[in-house]
C-alpha cells in the first residue's frame, strides 16, 4: 500500500511540474494539453473509482493550491474526485488496455471537465467568457487530451502493473 502510494505521490508531482514547465510550450491552436486531468483519468481507469476519487481529489486540490488564488480553493478537487470516480466505473466496461478507450476516457473526460469548470466559473461569478469560446477551447483540449491518452495510459499501465496488488 505504501508502494502504490507513493508512487502516485511521484506521479502527481512529475504531472504537475510537467503542466507548469512543459505543457505551455506544447500549446497547439490555443489548446495546451492538461497533463494532471488527463494522469487522474488513466490513473482511475486502470486502477478503479476508489483509487481515483483519492487520485483525483489530491490532483485538484493540488491544482487549486498552487493556482496562486486564481482558482476558488476547491473547484477542481471536486471536479477531478467525479472525473476519477466516472473513468473508474467505466473501466471495466471499455477495454483500458486498448487505445481506443483509453482515447475515448481520456479526450471526452477532459472535454466534461473543462466544460463543467466553465459553468462552475460561470455560477461563481468569475470572469465571464463566452460560450462558443468555451466550447473551442474543451473540443481542441478534448482532442488534444484524445491523442495523448494512450502514451500516458501507456505509461500509467505500465506503473500499474508494476505495483502490488493492495490487501
Amino acid at each position: 500500500m505504501i508502494m502504490r502510494l507513493l508512487t502516485h505521490f511521484l506521479v502527481l508531482i512529475t504531472a504537475l511540474l510537467l503542466q507548469a514547465v512543459v505543457a505551455p510550450s506544447m500549446a497547439v491552436a490555443g489548446a495546451v494539453p492538461n497533463l494532471v486531468m488527463l494522469t487522474v483519468l488513466m490513473i482511475a481507469l486502470f486502477a478503479g473509482p476508489g483509487m481515483g476519487v483519492r487520485y483525483g481529489f489530491a490532483a485538484g486540490l493540488s491544482l487549486d493550491i498552487l493556482s496562486g488564488g486564481e482558482a476558488i480553493l476547491g473547484v477542481s478537487a471536486l471536479l477531478l474526485l467525479l472525473a476519477g470516480y466516472g473513468a473508474g466505473l467505466a473501466g471495466p466496461y471499455i477495454a483500458a488496455s486498448q487505445i481506443s478507450g483509453q482515447m475515448i476516457v481520456g479526450g471526452a473526460g477532459v472535454l466534461a471537465l473543462l466544460l463543467a469548470e466553465g459553468l462552475f466559473s460561470f455560477m461563481l461569478g468569475r470572469e465571464p467568457v463566452s460560450v462558443l469560446s468555451l466550447l473551442q477551447d474543451a473540443a481542441l483540449s478534448g482532442l488534444y487530451a484524445a491523442l495523448l491518452a494512450p502514451i500516458l495510459g501507456m505509461l500509467v499501465g505500465r506503473l500499474q502493473r508494476g505495483l502490488p496488488e493492495p490487501g
